[in-house]
């Protein structure tokens, strides 16, 4: 207790200094809450009783409140425990320390009687509560409040390898364990919100990073708006099932309660009740306890723990603390606590955020303030303000150990900022290493000209193929930035040592305009090399040379192409990109050079034609072509979050709707090619809540005219006949590369997947135990009877949080039989498949 009490006292003094330097003189409340045996009571309420003012007691229970002029009655409250009120007088700019000493809230049994032969009394309150939950969730249509947040992410262990690749954590972040703050931020936020429909906007007046003074951090109010009151809490990055509420319409199938008793504050009756989950596996909270206010039916305050059991993702578990306080009639939130922990790869971490509610007003005419797009937007010089500032406005007073990473992290900061330390960084970064050149890439930049020079790995630049033999495919890139944009070029070498020829290209890139929201890129090209029939690379080189040389398997197919192009690119904030380029190339059709070189004998293979074998001979011979291609896509309903100079698009709830078209002009620089070819799509991701979510994505298009279509131009499907996936939504997974490819007036393509997340497989003891998921679909296309495809398939995701392996079922119309196979790839933790 005697390090405690010093530690309090230097708080208060900290608190006193700030108060003396702050501009506006202000009447302040500060003291400790702790309970009869002298332990901090942390997240306690202390507020002005009829809501003028509120705070919280940080996690060594200290608090500090600014009250207004004269007599005001001052509450204490924690869940579990009666409150305490103060009378309080104050005149203007004097301060008084409180002690507020709690005591476990007196549970009374004495009118109820609970026996084997009769239901608990809990089930009629929770029945009361669920036939009162729609009339409490529109009691209120509108609301405005000002939000106080506080956030931390540390560490307490971390391993010294992940997958045999060593772990370098930054010294001045961590220990020799692995313990350390990684992220500590303050904000403040004017918070505005309509229910029927839903709709928010987050103003942020102020925030501060700890340690990075010019960020802005990633405090959302929205983040920490949980409402028991809805049948479904949808947390996102846990599951996109949502987790039932204890008081849901369908909470009886789920939970099971028992009546703890009844307690007082202020002559309001509440009861009290446990819950806990009936089964695990279910998208549910395992335990925790609801206090329902008797009459009104409404939650007064709630406390609901997420473990592994509710197949959440990510993290471990999931601590939810909500205290509710009465505001011009309604109960609304005055504080939130979410504390999460998690265990990914033997990094063991936590995080706990804090907001505490303030100013409420409710049903305010906001309809000036929401606009549909701006979710969220930073005030200028909102992660400027000053410690007089901070210590003016900051609600709950900071901790010994807040305090202590505030001055590590800006001492930090003021290090990293120095020229010595820029200079020692930039020369590690420049260092050249055998990983580097090997497996990783190497960078050089120049500080003098802010130009990044980025080297590709010989991993990715050493290939073979049946054409070009043994090849050195280099293309290293080169970035310029500026405050007007920025600029990219990229250089292409290309030697195949068995063909015997050199190829190189240039690409070019600017970014325009001295206003990030309204710059415009334009793009050129100039060069010769080799690209795949299908532009869209359906198979990965390095994949190729392993087939190629392992399994006697050469499926990409390519040719030369020399060129010229400039094209442009721009979004805009309403959810419309454009892009588009005017090309004249002259492609050349290549054949193979070696078709007996492999690393393995096979005597019932061989290498296949450079041009694809199933298509009909003729279509690619040495041609020009004169091209001019657009793209447009639209997503309607599109967020916005606006930095002082900046904006931000985080998509929106509707489909991406889009359309290409490439026209193909002949007589200019001699080109004969002559086609209009065109492509209608739409896809979107669906949050199902408790039935998991789904992607799909669904194409139209074909030619209007094609007089005269050379096979890169052609319609083709992205296929793939190797064990490794393609890119899912956007691929058939065991069709082939070419023998559907068609340059028809029309066509049609789909694709789906359903990821399950817990649904049904919670009854899979296998599967519920790795935490796995479950994800089913189909992919087709249709072109004619006999050129056409579908395929089903299901997998397991999730697999050591990355890996998903799919059984695949196809039926290929080509060659007229169905086929079957395993295939792996990445989802989960690195690709976010499956926990949106």
């Amino acid at each position: 207790m005697s390090n405690f009490n010093k530690l309090f006292k230097v708080l208060l003094l900290i608190i006193s200094f700030s108060l003396f330097i702050n501009a506006v003189v202000a009447q302040t409340i500060h003291g400790k809450v702790q309970d009869k045996y002298g332990r901090a009571l942390a997240y306690a309420s202390v507020y002005v009783k009829g809501g003028a003012a509120g705070t919280t007691s940080n996690s060594d229970g200290i608090f500090k409140l600014n009250i207004p002029e004269g007599q005001q009655y001052i509450v204490c409250a924690f869940v579990g425990y009666q409150k305490q009120e103060y009378a309080v007088l104050l005149a203007n700019g004097e301060e008084k320390v409180l002690f507020f000493t709690l005591t476990e809230q007196p549970v009374t049994l004495e009118s109820v009687q609970v026996n084997s032969n009769k239901e608990d009394p809990a089930y009629e309150i929770i029945r009361k509560a669920i036939n009162a939950r729609k009339d409490n969730l529109n009691a209120v249509n509108t609301l405005s409040t000002q939000v106080y947040m506080k956030g931390m992410v540390q560490t307490y262990s971390m391993p010294r390898k992940i997958f045999g690749i060593k772990l370098r954590p930054s010294k001045e972040l961590v220990d020799s364990v692995g313990k350390g703050i990684l992220y500590f931020s303050e904000s403040v936020t004017n918070y505005y919100k309509q229910f029927q429909p839903e709709s928010f906007k987050e103003e942020v007046i102020s925030v501060k990073v700890s340690g990075r003074s010019n960020n802005f951090g990633f405090n959302s109010v929205k983040s920490m708006d949980v409402n028991f009151y809805q049948n479904e809490l949808l947390l996102d990055g846990l599951s996109s099932r949502g987790f039932v509420s204890p008081i849901a319409n369908e909470a009886l199938y789920f939970y099971k309660y028992k009546f703890l008793g009844t307690f007082y504050e202020d002559g309001v009756e509440i009861n009290k009740i446990r819950v806990q989950a009936k089964r695990k596996f279910e998208p549910t909270y395992q335990y925790g306890e609801i206090n329902i206010i008797e009459g009104s039916w409404k939650i007064h305050s709630i406390d609901m723990l997420l473990n592994k059991n509710a197949q959440i993702e990510i993290i471990d578990s999931l601590r939810i603390q909500q205290v509710m306080s009465p505001i011009e009639g309604q109960w609304l939130p005055q504080q939130t606590f979410i504390q999460a922990n998690f265990n990914i790869m033997g990094v063991v971490a936590g995080a706990d955020f804090l907001s505490v509610y303030n100013r409420y007003k409710v049903n305010p005419d906001i309809k000036d303030i929401l606009q549909e797009h701006l979710l969220m937007e930073y005030q200028e010089g909102a992660n400027k303000r000053s410690l007089a500032y901070w210590d003016s406005i900051r609600p709950v007073p900071l901790t010994y150990v807040e305090q202590t990473d505030y001055l590590k992290k800006d001492s930090l900061e003021t290090k990293r900022n120095s020229q010595a330390y820029k200079d020692s960084v930039i020369k590690v970064f420049n260092r050249v290493t055998f990983d580097k050149l090997v497996i990783s890439g190497s960078g050089f930049y120049n500080k003098r000209y802010k130009i990044l020079t980025s080297l590709p790995p010989l991993l990715h630049t050493v290939q073979y193929n049946t054409v070009e033999g043994w090849l050195f495919n280099y293309a290293p890139k080169i970035a310029l930035t500026s405050d007007t944009g920025g600029a990219v070029l990229r250089p292409f070498i290309r030697y195949g040592f068995k063909s015997r020829h050199f190829n190189a290209a240039l690409l070019a890139k600017r970014t325009m305009g001295k206003d990030p929201r309204r710059r415009w890129e334009l793009n050129a090209g100039i060069g010769k090399n080799i690209f795949q029939i299908n532009p869209s690379d359906p198979i990965n080189p390095v994949i190729n040379s392993i087939s190629t040389l392992w399994y006697k398997r050469n499926y990409m197919k390519i040719y030369e192409k020399a060129f010229m192009t400039v094209g442009f690119k721009n979004e805009t904030l309403r959810g419309f990109k454009v892009s588009g380029d005017v090309s004249f190339e002259e492609r050349i059709p290549l054949q193979n050079t070696d078709t007996n070189y492999s690393w393995r004998k096979y005597d019932d293979r061989r290498f296949t034609n450079n041009y694809p074998e199933e298509l009909p001979p003729g279509y690619f011979n040495r041609h020009k072509a004169f091209l001019i291609n657009a793209d447009i896509t639209y997503q309607p309903g599109q967020k916005i979050i606006k930095y002082p100079h900046k904006l931000f698009s985080v998509g929106s709830d509707y489909p991406t709707f889009g359309f290409s078209f490439s026209q193909a002009i002949p007589g200019i620089l001699k080109s004969k090619t002559s086609f209009s070819k065109w492509k209608f799509s739409v896809k979107d991701y669906l949050n199902l809540k408790l039935a998991g979510s789904a992607n799909y994505n669904l194409s139209v298009g074909g030619f209007f005219n094609s007089n005269n279509v050379p096979l890169p131009d052609w319609q083709h499907f992205n296929g793939n006949l190797t064990i490794v996936a393609r890119e899912y939504v956007n691929s058939f997974q065991l069709a082939p590369y070419y023998a559907n490819s068609t340059n028809d007036k029309q066509y049609v393509a789909g694709n789906f997947e359903w990821h399950w997340n817990g649904l049904l497989t919670n009854k899979i003891p296998l599967i519920r135990r790795f935490n796995w998921g479950v994800v089913t679909g189909s992919n087709a296309f249709y072109v004619d009877e006999k050129r056409n495809y579908f395929e089903f398939f299901i997998g397991i995701e999730n697999i050591l949080k990355t890996i998903r392996i799919d059984y695949v079922w196809g039926y290929d119309g080509f060659n007229n039989k169905p086929k079957s196979s395993i295939i792996i790839g990445f989802s989960g933790l690195f690709t976010g498949q499956g926990i949106e």
